[in-house]
């Protein structure tokens, strides 16, 4: 583990894929109502805030200590946690007309974004 890097032009890539997956297909939503297209984009979001916070807790310090990067990656994953259930229990508490599931799939949507660009991008990186 202690040859793992992690390539901030490379995590920077990835975030803005997903982030303009989620934009694009939030204007897409926009057919089924505006309600779904911003329920569906706050949704996106969330995965977004909280995905950033846990590359930047990963490429702000570097290590090549194994268990200091073990431990800033077990930080920003509950950091990532934190951030993400505050963040629909802060949209639950104050978005009455937030529709649940579609703002859930909007996070779920994100997420597949970013681990379908990951390995996508791990396959680019491959065959070069």
């Amino acid at each position: 583990m202690s040859g793992l890097r992690f390539n901030s032009s490379k995590i920077g890539t990835l975030l803005l894929v997903q982030a303009a997956l989620i934009g694009i297909s939030s204007v897409l939503m926009l057919m089924l109502g505006s309600v779904q297209a911003l329920s569906w984009f706050l949704g996106g979001a969330i995965s977004i805030v909280s995905n950033s916070y846990l590359a930047f807790k990963l490429i702000s310090r570097r290590s090549a200590d194994p268990n200091r990067v073990l431990g800033m990656m077990y930080a920003g994953e509950f950091g990532k946690i934190v951030i993400t259930t505050t963040l629909f229990a802060i949209i639950f508490a104050t978005q009455a007309w937030v529709e649940p599931l579609t703002l859930f799939l909007g996070y779920t949507a994100a997420l597949l974004a970013h681990w379908l660009s990951a390995i996508v991008a791990s396959d680019k990186i491959k065959q070069t």
